[in-house]
């Protein structure tokens, strides 16, 4: 099979000539390496679709708008949400696009309507209430909670390495660059933050002081779907405010919660690693009038068993 290089953005890929045999499979390792475990998982799991509906000798020729179609209605039948349809067939699209001259699709038609975006924060009860309530994966809660006291994505607490924790004169920092934007963010922890590091530290038979810093600290992180399913059961079993619980969902807690005590914009939107004030905006709730102490309780948030509701 030949092969060529070309760049898209910042991303190396793989280009492979569209031969009638070319199996649909074949392009999943054209994914650039740079490619987030998030993104490689759609892939398999659109992979699975296109088997489940086509067989295990499904030819890139032979994915057409019907058959696209035929796909949709099996995920329908599934039950999938309009938003996990949306996102396979776009990963379908795009995965097609490693295939030189392979004929597109055309699934304008069978794209479900944007659904209203419902992105939310949490208030101090609904953290309380999620602190009593069992997470499936003890692992997911602790990435959550660190996520919510230091704005970082799913991706970034994935890739976190001990070689990230910087012991700075006036206490632990989190210097990273994110996996989404490459922007370098440098965040102070918070007590919170800096006991989840040490529970997870103990966890590796380390301490702060000698854990190898090629390690991950997060080290027994599940994968991103499993992730995502423990935050959907979790959010579920503590009939919390929050229609979807997500990591997005603690980015937007951790913002909120930090406007609420008149942190500038600009400084907000740093620390969430933004390049733009507009997309800061977004991340903005305002909390009621008595539950302006939020960041009083972000230090108490996950870990303390006497959170005020």
């Amino acid at each position: 099979m030949n092969e060529r290089t070309s760049t898209q953005g910042h991303h190396y890929v793989r280009r492979t000539n569209c031969a009638d045999n070319l199996l649909f499979a074949d392009l999943l390792g054209c994914r650039s390496k740079r490619a987030s475990q998030a993104t490689l998982e759609i892939d398999h799991s659109v992979l699975h679709w296109v088997t489940l509906v086509g067989g295990d000798g499904m030819r890139v020729k032979d994915i057409t708008s019907r058959f696209c179609a035929k796909m949709v209605r099996a995920m329908r039948k599934d039950g999938l949400s309009a938003g996990s349809i949306r996102t396979y067939l776009s990963n379908l699209i795009t995965l097609l696009g490693f295939a030189k001259g392979v004929r597109m699709p055309d699934i304008t038609s069978l794209m479900p309507p944007r659904q209203p975006s419902h992105k939310e924060a949490l208030t101090p009860r609904d953290v309380s209430i999620l602190h009593r309530t069992p997470c499936p994966h003890s692992s997911t809660a602790e990435a959550f909670f660190f996520a919510m006291h230091t704005a970082l994505r799913f991706s970034d607490v994935a890739s976190l390495r001990w070689a990230d924790i910087a012991d700075m004169a006036d206490g632990l920092y989190v210097c990273k660059q994110m996996v989404k934007t490459g922007e370098t963010v440098q965040i102070k922890l918070n007590a919170t933050a800096c006991a989840i590091l040490h529970q997870k530290a103990s966890q590796q038979h380390c301490n702060l002081n000698n854990v190898p810093k090629k390690k991950a600290v997060f080290h027994d992180l599940l994968s991103y779907n499993t992730v995502r399913n423990d935050l959907h059961d979790w959010g579920e079993q503590a009939h919390i405010s929050v229609r979807n619980l997500t990591f997005h969902v603690a980015r937007h807690t951790f913002a909120s919660a930090i406007h609420a005590a008149d942190i500038p914009l600009a400084t907000i939107s740093h620390l969430l690693g933004h390049r733009s004030l507009r997309t800061t905006e977004t991340y903005i709730h305002s909390f009621a009038a008595s539950e302006r102490r939020a960041v009083e309780y972000l230090n108490n948030y996950g870990l303390s068993s006497n959170t005020a509701e």
